[in-house]
């Protein structure tokens, strides 16, 4: 799309780049990417039950698949790992495989697209932070942790376990209580409600969580953006949001755009 000089940055890049990635690394088939991609959003952003209950049973049933071919026939990819791992000297069972694996299949589709959609927004509407990173490579390093900071996307939940009263709020036991880590802002750094790609002490944030919840996939989702980022400023000219074009949003348990216009097209 480089040289049509405008794109849908979701559907024309952040998630193929994010979901093709990663399927590469499960060892699922590119060919399945519109397949993976419908179920991605049928269990993670679907309103409707009945479809959510139908994604979540297909997409169940092609990691279980997986599951037993790998078991048979291994191969250089995560699905193999699981299958073949083992906990306390103990192989994993058919169904520990597949919880296992069908969290990291869960994990690894939407959070880095919507991460990048909120970034590209953001220096879309900022072209002198384009102007940045182009002339300053170096931050690029940076400017990723910055952004992590700023633009979580996870909204954790958790179950309350007893009956409490915290911070003006009466919550009950098996309430669910949702975590959103794009409020996490530390306060204890400069003016944390803006961002500068040159802060210093920009990796303190809760992005990939804290402690026994760290993300086991952040060194892949450093990456996955930094490239990005790199590629795209390299190639593409100084770029805008289109105007007069939409820019949907939506909440669920993690949190991103549905739709952004971008636009580098020279002026007629």
């Amino acid at each position: 799309f480089l040289n049509s000089g405008r794109c849908e940055f979701l559907e024309d890049f952040a998630r193929p780049f994010a979901i093709k990635i990663f399927m590469q690394l499960m060892g699922l088939p590119i060919e399945d990417y519109a397949l993976v991609k419908d179920w991605e959003f049928g269990v993670l952003h679907q309103t409707d039950t009945v479809k959510r209950e139908k994604a979540t049973r297909e997409s169940v049933a092609y990691i279980r698949r997986l599951i037993r071919e790998r078991n048979l026939a291994p191969a250089q990819d995560l699905i193999s790992i699981g299958v073949h791992g083992k906990i306390d000297g103990r192989p994993l069972c058919e169904d520990e495989a597949l919880g296992l694996l069908y969290q990291m299949f869960l994990a690894g589709l939407d959070t880095v697209a919507n991460t990048l959609a909120f970034i590209f927004r953001y220096i879309a509407q900022h072209p002198e932070q384009q102007v940045l990173l182009k002339t300053e490579p170096l931050l690029l390093r940076n400017a990723v942790e910055e952004f992590l900071r700023y633009f979580s996307v996870i909204v954790d939940t958790r179950v309350a376990t007893r009956d409490m009263h915290y911070a003006g709020v009466s919550m009950k036991a098996g309430d669910r209580v949702m975590l959103p880590t794009m409020l996490a802002f530390d306060h204890s750094i400069d003016d944390p409600g803006t961002i500068d790609l040159r802060r210093k002490n920009a990796n303190r944030h809760v992005a990939f969580g804290a402690g026994a919840h760290l993300c086991l996939g952040q060194y892949l989702a450093r990456r996955e953006l930094a490239v990005a980022l790199e590629a795209w400023i390299a190639k593409v000219p100084i770029f805008k949001v289109t105007p007069s074009t939409p820019q949907r949003c939506h909440g669920g348990q993690v949190f991103g755009m549905e739709e952004l216009h971008l636009d580098w097209s020279p002026p007629i």
